[in-house]
Parts: C-alpha cells; structure tokens; sequence
C-alpha cells in the first residue's frame, strides 16, 4: 500500500511540473525547437514492418 501512494505522489508532482511548462507556453504563435525540447524528452522511431510504430516519451520533469 505505501508503494502505491508513493507512486501516486510521484505522478502527481511529474504532473504539477507538465502544467507548469504548458501554462508558460499557453499563448505560443510559432512552435520552435526550444519549446518541443521543453515539452519532449525522446521520441523513438521503430523499424518499419506493416505500419511504423512511434513512440513519444513527454518530459513530465
């Protein structure tokens, strides 16, 4: 049960920590290079077979 609640805490903060990024762009008219970087911490391209598969993994600090 303590696992439990500490992972909860821990989603709740990495969540406090994303809101605080999109607050600070919530008016953006051009997306850059350092907003993305904010925002994106890794995207991962699969080898192609049917489809492609994409992850991508957001910076949730």
């Amino acid at each position: 049960m303590k696992k439990v609640v500490a992972e909860e805490k821990e989603h709740e903060l990495n969540s406090d920590g994303f809101l605080q990024i999109v607050r600070k762009y919530s008016s953006i008219e051009e997306l850059t290079p350092d907003i993305l970087h904010e925002f994106i911490d890794k995207i991962v391209v699969h080898h192609r077979e049917k489809v492609q598969k994409i992850e991508i993994y957001y910076n949730m600090l």
